[in-house]
């Protein structure tokens, strides 16, 4: 009805005034006239056409969506009078709407699509449409100046000014045809074939720039070929357009386009929404040229006209394009469109790029602008990493493979194909940069370099995101978990010490109460106390946490799980259980599965008698070594102190994390002291995380080096103790049927139990076949290595003897959950 409303009031307020304009001659001829009719005519079509070519879509979508809920059961309602009624008026207005909708399709599928082809306005590349674009600009100044030589009819060389308009009209035309595009391109993902379909021009560019050009080059055009129908006409002997005698039409060629510019400047003036229509039946502009003749009438009304609806179209393009940018952003951030038009996308991908915070322990894809961002079509982030989409710029796409991995690491048994690709992609990456920030992203581990926190200016910079209460909270408590592994110092103390007492998060709380519990910040306890009777009973890691930081104070577990309302009390007593600190060696040897949670040694490589290198892998004189422990790697340099969980997680420890975090229980889960298998090595690092966040250490597997120097502990002997004996391990010879409690076999010399038997062990590091360009450190080898298999070591209950041999190295899928892999966690000290 609007749209009506609109149609009818312009056809009334101006037709009147454009008829009594209308029979007003230009000059001396009588023919200087346009018929009224027409002129009616053509107002009319011309608004029913822009404003259904602007509001048709919206208006579509909107009564379909109407017709579905409501309008078909209430016309039903409705008696047949009643129908006629209301169908016939409505049907006065959209028949015509729908027959002029029609036409400019048909017009611009036979001729304007056609006539953008040879103008160059459908080729891919801006380079090669710039390039025609200058071709056809080039050809109408020569043409000019062929005329002004007399080398050239003027007649002719507005062919030349023709084909220049042509190309505006077309790239003009191109913003609806790539709405269309984008369109298409959301709903079927671009798999349409080249050649076919709807045209790809322009899809991936921003047009922006070109049609600014466009619009500057119509500036030049126009002028030009109004001065060329001049001369044509004045040929013939009926000049088109008069002059008064005051200002003369200059000789000049420069002078005379000024003042042509300055007629198409006037009418341009006038070109503002809902115009005064009868103005195009009467050019008074206070211009010295004024229209002599039907012709200069008529060009006057089609350049009135045009500039008038070329604005109108523009208003309602413009609408019509904000409609849809708001509705594609409100499904994609209700992660009900899984992917971008190009342009956006790269605005979108390349703002999450800028926001990731390079100061944060945190792996890429669990950086919180990374986590916040919608679901994303995994497809469409392949091509964006791999170069397929045409893309240079790299913020693009290093977001594109964080939103990939973070997919990946939700749901891997859906996505298995992710990892065979980041093993081809990493391989293929030849931009150096790139290919590590590949790396560190598929590495599906947070950084662990406790030197970087020896950087003043880092520590300067976190603690500003700890005082700034506006940065995401998940920011702001990573920040604090990472002071609180320092020692700190005054002004840390104070900062964090203010954010225990007023920080409106409570997971921020948390976090500064486990920092200055660590630090034996006395002032802190009490305030702690104070936070634990206001913790709701649904935030069960912040109580965890809470309760971790009052085991500091040497309270019981019992104590502190008194201090928690009833719900929270069984969370946080497997808490206030985790041990604080790493064992010194010879209690490690001595440790009871049954005492703290998480028990962990220090491992300072090159003290008490155990050297700082080792030679990993085995020899060729190994007859039961295979060629994956092969060549061996001599002298690994361990190079980072390290603390490793004396016994494998245990049921009782996994099931703590299960309860907190809501995640997929355990097939076996009875027996406390059993190792906690059937745990993908997704599973693994995701306890990892929660341990972290409770204790504020970074905890982790260990890397292949790592495990392999723990398990041998000095040895270069096949077992930690020498050669086999059945008895010091739980491997097929014992005739087992199923794993045992941890600690069932003797420590070897850093008070590591079980290193032998029992559970795979899953490690930190992708599958590389051989040693063959290792790295010579106990850091996590990545580069060449099969990201759709981990590294496990140790052999498992099921295993023959060979298998249990330290330097014995096995590869599962990540996802794999089998009855005989567990794992045992690490962190550097």
């Amino acid at each position: 009805m609007t749209l009506a409303a609109i149609i009818v009031w312009l056809t009334i307020e101006y037709a009147p005034g454009a008829a009594a304009r209308a029979k007003m001659p230009y000059g001396e001829s009588d023919d200087g006239s346009i018929d009224p009719v027409w002129g009616h005519v053509t107002i009319a079509l011309m608004t029913i056409a822009t404003l259904t070519a602007g509001f048709e879509p919206i208006i579509a979508k909107r009564a379909d969506r109407w017709w579905r809920r409501n309008g078909k059961r209430w016309w039903n309602s409705l008696d047949t009078s009643a129908k006629w009624a209301f169908f016939m008026p409505i049907a006065l207005i959209l028949v015509p709407a729908k027959f002029a909708s029609f036409v400019c399709s048909l017009i611009d599928f036979i001729l304007a699509r056609p006539i953008a082809i040879l103008a160059g306005a459908a080729w891919r590349g801006w380079k090669r449409r710039y390039a025609h674009f200058a071709g056809l600009m080039m050809l109408a100044v020569v043409a000019v100046a062929a005329v002004e030589t007399g080398l050239l009819p003027s007649a002719a060389a507005l062919t030349a000014i023709v084909a220049g308009l042509v190309a505006i009209l077309a790239i003009v035309r191109r913003w609806s045809w790539i709405e269309s595009d984008r369109n298409t391109f959301l709903i079927e993902r671009g798999e349409r074939e080249e050649g076919k379909g709807t045209l790809r021009i322009g899809f991936k560019e921003d047009l922006r720039d070109e049609a600014l050009t466009a619009l500057a080059c119509l500036f030049f055009l126009i002028p030009l070929g109004l001065d060329l129908v001049q001369q044509t006409t004045s040929a013939a002997g009926v000049p088109a357009f008069a002059f008064n005698n005051e200002e003369p039409m200059p000789r000049e060629t420069i002078a005379r386009f000024i003042t042509w510019l300055g007629y198409f400047g006037a009418e341009l003036a006038k070109t503002v929404p809902f115009v005064d229509w009868s103005e195009v039946f009467h050019v008074a502009n206070g211009s010295p040229i004024n229209a002599q003749t039907a012709l200069g009438s008529q060009l006057a009304f089609v350049m009135r006209a045009s500039l008038d609806l070329l604005f109108l179209a523009a208003v309602l393009q413009a609408v019509q394009i904000a409609t849809r940018l708001r509705e594609q952003r409100s499904a994609f951030d209700n992660n009900r469109l899984p992917i971008l038009e190009p342009f956006t996308e790269r605005i979108e991908l390349a703002r999450a790029s800028e926001q990731i915070n390079d100061d944060l322990d945190l792996r890429p894809s669990a950086q919180p602008v990374i986590l916040d961002f919608p679901r994303y079509d995994a497809t469409r982030l392949k091509e964006l990493i791999d170069g397929t989409a045409e893309t240079k710029d790299l913020g693009v796409r290093k977001s594109a493979a964080a939103l990939l991995q973070k997919d990946y690491e939700g749901a891997p048994e859906s996505n298995s194909k992710t990892a065979h690709f980041w093993t081809e992609q990493v391989k293929a990456e030849v931009d150096d940069g790139y290919r590590n920030w590949l790396l560190n992203v598929v590495s599906g581990a947070d950084p662990d370099e406790p030197a970087r926190m020896r950087d003043a200016a880092r520590r300067a910079r976190l603690l500003r995101i700890v005082d700034e209460e506006w940065n995401d909270v998940r920011v702001r408590s990573q920040a604090v978990r990472q002071l609180g592994r320092l020692d700190l110092r005054a002004q840390e103390r104070d900062v964090l010490m203010r954010g225990l007492l007023r920080d409106n998060e409570l997971s921020v709380r948390a976090a500064a109460a486990v920092a200055l519990a660590k630090a034996n910040a006395e002032e802190a306890f009490p305030a702690i106390e104070t936070l634990i009777s206001s913790v709701p009973q649904d935030a069960v890691v912040p109580s965890q946490t809470l309760a971790y930081s009052l085991a500091h104070q040497g309270l019981t577990a019992e104590d502190i799980a008194s201090r928690f309302c009833q719900e929270l009390a069984p969370h946080v007593m497997a808490a206030a259980l985790i041990q604080r600190a790493p064992l010194e060696i010879v209690d490690a040897r001595s440790a009871n599965p049954l005492g703290p949670r998480v028990q962990t040694v220090a491992i300072t490589p090159g003290t008490d008698g155990f050297p700082a290198t080792f030679d990993m892998g085995s020899s060729d004189q190994d007859s039961h070594a295979l060629e994956s422990e092969k060549p061996k790697r001599r002298a690994v340099t361990m190079t980072r102190p390290f603390a490793m969980g004396c016994f494998t997680v245990t049921v009782a420890e996994y099931s703590a994390f299960i309860k907190a975090t809501g995640r997929k229980r355990l097939r076996t889960d009875e027996g406390d002291l059993l190792p906690a298998v059937e745990v993908t090595w997704f599973d693994a690092c995701a306890y990892c995380r929660w341990l972290e966040e409770i204790t504020g250490n970074a905890w982790r597997l260990p890397t292949e080096a790592e495990w392999e120097y723990a398990c041998r502990a000095g040895t270069e002997t096949a077992f930690s103790w020498g050669d086999w004996e059945q008895e010091k391990a739980h491997s097929n010879q014992t005739e087992a049927t199923a794993a045992r409690n941890v600690g069932s076999y003797a420590p070897n010399s850093w008070g590591l139990w079980d290193m032998h038997g029992n559970v795979w062990e899953w490690c930190l590091d992708p599958w590389h076949d051989t040693y063959k360009e290792a790295p010579l450190d106990q850091s996590n080898w990545l580069f060449g290595g099969d990201f759709s298999r981990r590294v496990v070591r140790g052999g498992a209950w099921i295993s023959t003897w060979h298998i249990l041999r330290s330097a014995h190295r096995a590869s599962i899928d990540p996802t794999y959950t089998g009855a005989g892999t567990g794992f045992r966690i690490t962190r550097t000290l």
